[in-house]
């Protein structure tokens, strides 16, 4: 079985997303990110995201939001703990949705 989270880093940034809102829970941070509405055919709950290089589940899609939450391990080893409100980020959409939506137009 492939590994989608795997796939998802490419490296090629496909858009820039903004933190629209971010919540302790826990131990945890859940973070919401405003998006291009033409990117949102690429999420899907439970699917992969890549966000300022971070390979990430997606928890929820809501219109032209999602939301991540960062647990306490990879808050210690990435950038994500530098992220605030309002941020810019990079955003890289699971490629395997990408090479569906090519097969599918083929």
């Amino acid at each position: 079985m492939v590994d989608s989270a795997v796939i998802s880093l490419g490296g090629h940034i496909d858009s820039i997303g903004e933190i629209i809102s971010l919540k302790k829970s826990g131990k945890s941070t859940e973070y919401w990110f405003k998006i291009k509405s033409k990117f949102k055919k690429y999420l899907i709950d439970k699917g992969s995201i890549c966000i300022d290089g971070i390979s990430l589940t997606v928890n929820q899609v809501k219109n032209n939001t999602f939301s991540v939450n960062i647990i306490p391990h990879t808050d210690s080893e990435t950038n994500s703990k530098t992220w605030k409100r309002n941020q810019k980020v990079n955003l890289e959409f699971d490629q395997v949705a990408k090479y569906l939506e090519k097969l599918v137009k083929s």
